[in-house]
């Protein structure tokens, strides 16, 4: 295909492919034109030729026409030619405007660009197809040249006649007129041109196109086109080689000219969106198969171009839009930024759930060691803040360095990962080594940064290594148990001992092991102890043990066996006959060593044995084995009364049962039992006769007196008859209360007394006092222990006190009111049923003892106690007793105190010699009350400011002071040295002392040398002040005084002292020549020293908590337990306050000068900064409460049986009041003891029940 030339609008066409002139760069756009335009996007190409393809003569031509140059204008042909039919010809070719021709349209010279083209918006009116006379310049209008239309383009049509055109947007409104493209590339407008009559004709065969066309496919349907002449076509269509099948059916190639479109049709839009190619479309469409791409479509961001501008997604900025951040679609998170592409939190925030976030540090804190061991620690931490985001990572770090961090080198550290919410954490680290000092701190991370607890120590375990020593000295219920420590271990074994237990591997703690503890061993080396009762016979085994920080540690496993002695019981005989008696026996143990021999040994005495007097030993059959073994003994006397006692003999030792006593057979046999029926003056004797012998008994009764074994001398009574076997009775009355008697059953046979056993009774008491035996009702009144005549009651329930209250009817209902109902009554009991009291502190009454354990009935009595609560610091106070008081069974209560350093007591004794006896009672003490806390000193106030020197005259004057600061000196006339300021308060050589008066510096006469005054010299800055002395903590014992606990006082720390003021500023010097004087400036105030700071106030003690206080007494307690809860915290002691700044020293006057050309004086100094104050001194802190079961003031005893303590700590000491106080101003822990200053005496023998 020959290669077709055009030229850019604006220049024309010059010889053969040549163009002349300048490009129009000021295309007018669309707006100002007001015609419709095809997009630049696809290939349009230059339109405005549409018209030349109508040209008659395309379709021929002969071969002449190959040398022919194209054009569209004259201006485009060689001097002496014009364009006709799209070529350049002679004048003589070029055919005449009334001549009928078949050639193309031919385009007004004129007309050299379609940018000058007037706004038009559509085409003028005409008068149809019949209207044969147009008006001049309209469209249709006969032209020549484009200045003949109002429209400027005059159009050649078909026919050869020149017509004006005119613009369009769809149709001419005349059949011979198309409204299509014309013009060039960019400015494509749509304007009426004369109809061809076959071109772009729709056909189905080259038949349908008149003979001069063939008919061909293009993008919108079948049209007629026309064939290339020599490869060249007219404007808006190319010539391109097409394979077709012809009529004759066969293929072959053939060049056409095609519109450069592709269409006929005035829009080609394959996506049906309005937008495509051809005049008919609303505009051009880039992306013809999507219809959401074209012109009319908003840009977004997708990664195309959908508005067709050529740029893709237009108007976004993937480089910051947050929105479309690198990449359409991407969103940055909330109050993020996009930065070159790439979303991110602004410096300083992080990304947290989506959003960008101010960060935060998380907080954490190092714990106390949760585990310690030989070779592993775990170690505690808290995240206290997990900060913003959440912790990344956290954990505990452990090093021997003194300051470290996580990740550095030699660190070892656990790593827990992240959390979310605060907490405690561990972190455990093994393969350590033994007795080191570790240090260790917690850390959490997160984006913000990573934070560390504070570093704090830890020791491994040196663990204690013991062993387990033979076991010596065994017997069968003892052995001497032995161990050794090797070492004792970091830090010390605290308690050492053994334990053993029939199973294998003794262990503290175990139901079948028995433990035995040492205490805190002083030393390493050997122990000893002796243990029993331990079993015979049995294997037994034992491990010495040491208590360590870390555990228990046992030492090596060791076994012992026991002997075991063989064991016999006495069993109870039969006698067979007044002559014969099967003794009884049975071997529960055969012994280890086994027993070599058994039997029985019998005689008349008590305790039979071999060798004694009548006593003979015999074996038993049957040999050694366990179970009954017996023999039968003959020749025995009747009646007689025997004592035997089964054996077993291992080797020269003899192992014994019981003795046993028993009479032989007689003919008759009567026994004496117990009296009933018991009355002050009367009791019921009774007797039973066993056996009636033969001869048979004639009579029987009793005898009785005041004497054993009455016989029938005594008074007797007998029944006058033959007894039967069984019982019998008798009453006796007009007996005397309290009296002892004797009685014995007796029959009568043969003329002879038989008598029974001999018994002692007596009649109902007179009276009864409560002791130990509880069902005891000695004087038969049904108050077990007490007497109703001696006797108030107290009840907790169905009770009431009042004037007549404590009868068994109306009891009362508090123990106060008893103890005084009794008092006033004159009865010396009151029975208190079990229950709960409460009340101020009792008060004792000397004569009057209160009983606890009865019934709501008082008719029985256990050891349930009377529980009495104080509402008060004390449950009892026994003051001044001169009489006996005994307080059984009944426990007492205080409770802890709120009062600050008050005290609790359980029992307070005084000056009561050695009546008060506490028996069978828990005597329970709550904690003392805490200390208050001192408050801090105040700061001291700043210093006044000195004034200024007065500016230099004829007497200027210093500054004064500010408070205790010095004066400054007065300046100095003119010749004379200005005056040394004044020192300030407590100054010293090298601070507060004042500035020296500036030298006077006189110039000659005539004032030809010149000399300054000396300015005066600067005051010295204040002395400080002194700091405050500290006080001390009190201790945490207190005192007793008589019958009160008071508790130790803190010392006062001392107030800082003033600060010293500053100096005075020195004057300035005076100057004079011939008659000119200068004066010196007076030197400033110093000022004055601060405030010193004011001591702290002293923290209180907390108070004690005493089981029994015993002031000049001896107390008796039987069966009691002493428990104290703990002495209370003492209070914090007050720090002093912070000194006074100095004030500031005033400024030296300027110096002045009189005559012309004088010279000034100098200066003066300026005044010195007064001292600062000192700082208050702290004051100490208060201590602990002390925890004593008993204490003594004065002479005290306690006479004890059966004491156990339950003693708890001392109180916590009072804190120093700030860091900077020294530890000698803390309080001391509050003691703990069983007893304090008390004499304890063991009470032997048995013990008393009452005083």
């Amino acid at each position: 295909m020959m290669e077709r030339c055009r030229c850019a609008p604006g220049r024309r066409a010059r010889g053969a492919c040549e163009c002349t002139g300048q490009e129009d760069t000021n295309m007018k756009s669309d707006e100002s034109v007001g015609m419709n335009r095809v997009g630049t996007g696809h290939r349009v190409g230059l339109l405005a030729g549409l018209a030349l393809l109508l040209v008659a003569g395309c379709a021929g031509g002969d071969s002449a026409a190959d040398s022919r140059v194209s054009c569209l204008f004259d201006e485009d042909c060689p001097a002496e030619e014009r364009c006709s039919g799209g070529f350049c010809v002679s004048p003589s070719e070029a055919p005449s405007s009334e001549q009928s021709s078949t050639g193309g349209i031919i385009v007004d010279p004129d007309v050299s660009d379609s940018s000058d083209l007037p706004d038009i918006s559509g085409p003028s009116e005409t008068t149809g197809a019949e209207e044969t006379e147009v008006p001049e310049g309209l469209f249709r209008a006969p032209c020549d040249v484009a200045s003949d239309c109002d429209f400027p383009l005059c159009l050649t049509t078909p026919s050869g006649a020149r017509q004006c055109s005119t613009p369009c947007t769809d149709d001419c409104d005349h059949p011979d007129w198309e409204c299509r493209p014309f013009g060039f590339g960019a400015d494509v407008q749509t304007v009426c041109v004369p109809r061809d009559p076959v071109v772009c004709r729709e056909c189905e065969s080259d038949t349908q196109c008149d003979g001069r066309a063939v008919c061909t496919a293009l993008e919108d349907g079948r049209f007629c086109v026309n064939r290339c002449t020599d490869g060249l076509c007219d404007e808006g269509f190319l010539c391109e080689t097409v394979v077709r099948e012809g009529e004759d059916g066969e293929v072959d190639e053939v060049d056409l000219c095609v519109p450069e479109l592709g269409i006929c049709g005035d829009c080609l839009d394959r996506d049906g969106d309005g937008y495509g190619v051809g005049p008919g479309c609303i505009d051009f469409d880039c992306d013809d198969g999507d219809p959401n791409v074209n012109p009319g479509v908003p840009e977004v961001c997708d990664g195309r171009d959908t508005n067709c501008s050529g740029v893709v997604d237009e108007g976004f900025d993937l480089d910051r839009d947050v929105r479309n951040c690198g990449g359409c679609g991407i969103e940055c998170p909330t109050d993020g930024i996009c930065d070159e592409g790439n979303c991110r939190c602004r410096e300083g925030d992080v990304l947290v759930g989506g959003a960008c976030v101010e960060a935060v540090l998380p907080a954490v804190e190092t714990g106390d060691p949760d585990a310690i061991g030989a070779d592993s620690l775990r170690l505690g931490g808290e995240v206290t803040e997990v900060g913003v985001p959440g912790v990344d990572e956290h954990g505990i770090c452990l090093a021997t360095l003194e300051s470290f961090e996580f990740g550095d080198f030699g660190v070892q550290c656990t790593q827990r990962g992240s959390r979310v919410e605060a907490g405690a954490y561990t972190g455990t680290f093994e393969s350590l080594q033994a007795g080191t000092l570790y240090r260790y701190r917690a850390f959490a991370r997160n984006a913000a940064g990573i934070v560390h607890g504070e570093v704090r120590q830890v020791q491994t375990y040196l663990l204690p290594i013991v062993r387990t020593s033979a076991v010596s000295d065994i017997e069968e219920t003892s052995a001497l148990l032995g161990g050794i420590i090797d070492r004792l271990g970091v830090p010390a074994a605290t308690d050492h001992g053994f334990c053993f237990s029939l199973e294998e591997e003794p262990s503290v703690g175990r139901e079948d092991t028995t433990c035995v503890s040492l205490g805190a061993p002083s030393t390493d080396g050997g122990f000893q102890r002796s243990v029993g009762p331990i079993v015979g016979g049995e294997t037994y085994y034992v491990r010495a043990w040491v208590q360590h920080a870390s555990g228990l540690i046992y030492g090596n496993e060791r076994d012992f066996e026991t002997p075991l002695r063989p064991r016999v019981v006495t069993d109870l005989p039969v006698v067979n006959s007044d002559t014969t008696a099967t003794l009884n026996g049975t071997m529960t143990e055969v012994g280890r060593p086994e027993a070599s021999r058994r039997g029985f040994c019998i005689g008349t005495e008590p305790d039979p044995a071999p060798g004694g007097p009548g006593v003979d030993c015999v074996d038993a059959p049957g040999g050694i084995a366990v179970g009954p073994f017996s023999i039968e003994r003959t020749g025995l006397d009747a009646g007689a009364t025997y004592v035997y006692r089964a054996f077993a003999q291992v080797g020269s030792d003899f192992v014994w049962g019981q003795s046993r006593q028993f009479r032989m057979l007689q003919d008759s046999v009567v026994q004496t039992l117990e009296v009933a029926e018991r009355q002050p003056t009367s009791v019921r004797l009774r007797g039973s006769v066993v056996a009636i012998g033969n001869p048979a008994p004639s009579d029987y009764g009793f005898c009785w007196g005041s004497t054993p074994n009455p016989d029938q001398s005594a008074t007797c009574h007998a029944f006058g008859e033959a007894p039967g076997t069984g019982n019998f009775q008798h009453d006796l009355a007009g007996l005397t209360p309290d009296a002892s008697y004797h009685a014995r059953a007796f029959l009568i046979a043969g003329g002879e007394h038989i008598w029974g056993d001999s018994i002692t009774f007596s009649a109902c008491s007179a009276t009864e006092v409560p002791g130990d035996d509880l069902n005891l009702d000695a004087n038969c009144d049904g108050i077990p222990g007490g007497d109703i005549e001696r006797a108030v009651f107290v009840r907790e329930r169905n009770s009431a006190d009042g004037d007549s209250c404590g009868t068994l009817a109306s009891p009362c209902r508090s123990i106060a009111q008893g103890i005084n109902r009794a008092a006033a009554l004159g009865r010396d009991q009151v029975l208190v049923a079990s229950g709960s009291y409460t009340g101020p502190a009792l008060a004792p009454v000397a004569g009057v003892s209160v009983f606890g354990g009865y019934s709501d009935s008082f008719t029985s009595r256990s050891n349930a106690r009377a529980n009495f609560l104080s509402t008060t610091n004390a449950a009892l106070r026994a003051i001044d007793l001169d009489g006996s008081v005994i307080l059984d069974r009944v426990s007492f209560e205080t409770r802890g105190q709120t009062s600050a350093g008050a005290a609790a007591y359980g029992i307070v004794v005084s000056n009561s010699g050695t009546h008060l006896t506490i028996r069978n009672s828990n005597i329970t003490v709550g904690r003392g009350g805490n200390g208050n806390a001192g408050s801090d000193g105040s700061s001291g106030n700043t210093g006044a400011t000195g004034s200024a020197g007065s500016s230099g005259n004829a007497g200027s004057t210093g500054g004064a002071a500010g408070g205790n600061g010095g004066r400054g000196g007065n300046g100095g006339r003119g010749g004379n040295r200005g005056a040394d300021g004044a020192n300030g308060a407590n100054s010293t050589s090298s601070c507060g002392r004042g500035g020296s008066g500036g030298r006077r510096n006189d110039s000659n006469w005539l004032c030809s040398v010149r000399r300054a005054a000396e300015a005066g010299g600067n005051g010295q800055t204040g002395c400080a002040g002194s700091a405050g002395s500290h006080g001390n903590g009190a201790n945490g014992v207190g005192a007793l005084s008589g019958a009160a606990w008071s508790p130790a006082t803190a010392s006062l720390g001392t107030n800082g002292s003033l600060g010293g003021g500053g100096g005075g500023g020195g004057g300035g010097g005076g100057h004079s020549c011939g008659t000119r004087t200068g004066y010196g400036g007076g030197g400033g105030g110093g000022g004055g020293g601060g405030g010193g700071g004011t001591r702290g106030t002293v923290g209180t003690s907390g108070g004690a908590s005493i089981g029994v206080l015993v002031h000049q007494s001896t107390v008796t307690l039987i069966n009691a337990e002493i428990e104290t809860e703990g002495g209370g915290t003492g209070g914090r002691g007050g720090a002093g306050g912070d000194g006074g700044n100095g004030g500031a020293g005033g400024n030296g006057g300027n110096g002045t000068g009189s005559g012309v050309g004088s010279e000034v004086g100098g200066i003066g100094g300026r005044g010195g900064v007064g001292g600062g104050g000192g700082r208050g001194g702290c004051s100490g802190g208060g201590g602990g409460g002390p925890s004593v079961g008993i204490w003594g003031s004065g002479s005290a005893t306690v006479r004890v049986a059966g004491v156990n303590y339950t003693i708890g700590s001392g109180g916590n000491a009072g804190a120093r009041g700030a860091s900077w106080c020294p530890t000698t101003s803390a309080g001391t822990q509050g003691i703990s003891a069983n007893t304090r200053d008390v004499t304890v005496q063991s009470i032997v023998g048995p013990l008393p029940v009452r005083d």
